[in-house]
This record gives structure tokens, sequence and C-alpha cells, in this order.
């Protein structure tokens, strides 16, 4: 099981991930 760190860390990237896809659909959008 991974430790809460790891999860975290993977929840911030992903949020990075999808705030950059949003942000980049919108500006060429």
């Amino acid at each position: 099981m991974s430790s809460l760190r790891e999860v975290i860390v993977h929840l911030y990237i992903a949020e990075t991930m999808i705030s950059r896809h949003h942000f980049l659909a919108h500006k060429h959008g």
C-alpha cells in the first residue's frame, strides 16, 4: 500500500496536469 505522502504527491500531480490541460484548452479554444 502506498504511503500517505505518495498518495498526496500523486493527487497533486494529477490536479496539476488537469489544470494545465484546461488552461491550454481554454487558451487555444
